[in-house]
């Protein structure tokens, strides 16, 4: 999905127009509008934070959403006020300044710490979009302090339905944190191209395998072979095994979060 796209869905869902939402944000309605009409590719990180507090959600929303890590979001353009004041890049930007304690708005709270949901992630490693009436985000699970390591979906089937069941949230803590990589934990991995949702599980003959655990069998529903140097895992002879690089994180979940 595309920031356009992304952005009137948020607006529609809270019934906000672009001139509205510019003043709560403190800019000028041309910055909102031109990202609603495609017309702003690479706007600043600035821009979309205060977007984002001006409709609730969390300030790194727009900016964490997976769909927008294309190139044009790996690395954003320098603030053309601040790195060259007086000049064009600061003339060109003028139409999207706005002053909010002039217009009579109350300034913006900051956003709550909190954890942006990206998405609905099923069993065949598709992200799909919230839905309407979705959480957008999350409080910090007990125990967790920096929410940058941490991420959450929904649930959208029931391919994990033995430990976790559909339309439930879950936390994903990133591996490079640390934790403890052991069977019949949960883990997020790379595999394929795409991101499933899958258990550790190591077999009678001691090989490991990422797996679905859905109540009852679904053959549909790949299970990755694995080979980690772990106490008594036997490996795969396979040279595709997924290896500990392949885990993106392992799942925390919070009992509050469950639906």
């Amino acid at each position: 999905m595309r920031l356009a796209e992304l952005l009137h869905r948020e607006m529609q869902a809270r019934g906000v127009k672009a001139r509205p939402l510019a003043l709560k944000a403190g800019l000028g309605e041309t910055a909102v509008r031109d990202i609603l009409q495609g017309k702003s590719q690479q706007p600043r990180r600035r821009t979309l934070e205060k977007i984002a507090a001006a409709l609730g959600l969390p300030a790194g929303y727009f900016l964490d959403m997976a769909n927008l890590a294309g190139p044009a979001f790996d690395g954003y353009p320098p603030d053309p006020v601040a790195d060259h004041a007086g000049g064009r890049g600061a003339a060109q930007d003028a139409d999207h300044l706005f002053d909010a304690a002039a217009s009579g708005f109350p300034a913006m709270p900051a956003a709550p710490l909190g954890i942006a949901v990206k998405g609905r992630l099923d069993g065949a490693g598709t992200l799909h979009p919230l839905a309407p009436g979705d959480l957008r985000e999350v409080p910090l699970p007990p125990g967790e302090s920096n929410p940058t390591l941490l991420s959450c979906y929904i649930m959208d089937d029931d391919s994990m339905a033995d430990t976790l069941v559909r339309g439930s949230y879950f936390i994903v803590k990133d591996i490079r944190a640390g934790g403890t990589i052991a069977p019949s934990n949960d883990y997020l991995i790379m595999a394929e191209g795409r991101c499933y949702l899958r258990q550790l599980y190591q077999d009678e003959a001691g090989c490991l395998w990422f797996i679905a655990m859905p109540k009852s069998p679904r053959p549909g529903l790949a299970a990755f072979a694995a080979n980690m140097d772990m106490p008594g895992a036997a490996m795969h002879d396979d040279p595709q095994a997924l290896g500990v690089r392949d885990i993106l994180g392992r799942i925390v979940y919070d009992a509050r979060l469950r639906q």
